[in-house]
């Protein structure tokens, strides 16, 4: 069973279903075994360059619902990781600290040296992350507050609301791309988005990838 939308829900003047292919480094189009153009469906904001995962605007209407409801809690757990936070890098730092102590011991460094340095270089590290993690949990309302307006937007006219939401997340999360979101990368993730797949995937105007065909 589908959503049905009012027509001034679904405007897609800046919106075009696209088929968007990948150069590789010497700007070839990539192909498949087959020799054949690998493409995929997407959707370009033609006003900007940036095309998006192909999704119709009923499930991005679901989503962008989905996403209204959960901020508020989400915005809350993103306060509660950020104080959280201090007692963990606390202890990592200190952790360090301690094995770059052990290894400039070993390295015939005198005590006053080392302990010089290494409080140095803790003191720095540990004023950075506490530092951080106080605007983190500052900042957190101001963000959790601008996306549910993005939300409410998108209840209205979706594709529109998927952009604000992924430009907003983009900034909370440092600016860090969603490909290094803990579900997507196992090894070392340093983001945790609400909407990773909100994100836009490419930008036409950038070179790497270009448009084989506008679809109606």
């Amino acid at each position: 069973m589908s959503i049905a939308l009012p027509a001034t829900l679904a405007n897609r003047n800046s919106w075009q279903p696209v088929l968007i292919s990948k150069r590789n480094e010497q700007g070839e189009a990539i192909k498949d075994e087959q020799g054949k153009i690998v493409a995929r469906h997407r959707i370009l904001d033609v006003r900007t360059g940036d095309f998006y995962i192909s999704e119709n605007v009923e499930k991005i209407w679901v989503k962008t619902v989905g996403i209204w409801c959960a901020l508020p809690f989400w915005t809350l757990g993103q306060m509660v990781w950020s104080a959280g936070r201090n007692f963990y890098d606390v202890a990592n730092i200190a952790y360090d600290a301690l094995k770059k102590i052990g290894a400039e011991w070993n390295k015939g460094h005198g005590i006053g040296w080392i302990m010089e340095n290494i409080t140095i270089t803790f003191s720095r590290d540990l004023y950075c992350r506490i530092a951080k993690n106080i605007c983190h949990f500052i900042s957190a309302p101001f963000f959790g507050s601008a996306m549910l307006i993005a939300a409410t937007i998108g209840i209205f006219s979706p594709y529109e609301g998927r952009k604000q939401i992924a430009q907003l997340e983009y900034a909370w999360q440092d600016k860090v791309s969603f490909k290094e979101d803990c579900r997507l990368q196992h090894e070392n993730p340093k983001a945790f988005y609400l909407a990773w797949c909100f994100q836009p995937r490419g930008n036409v105007h950038q070179g790497l990838h270009f448009i084989q065909k506008w679809n109606s």
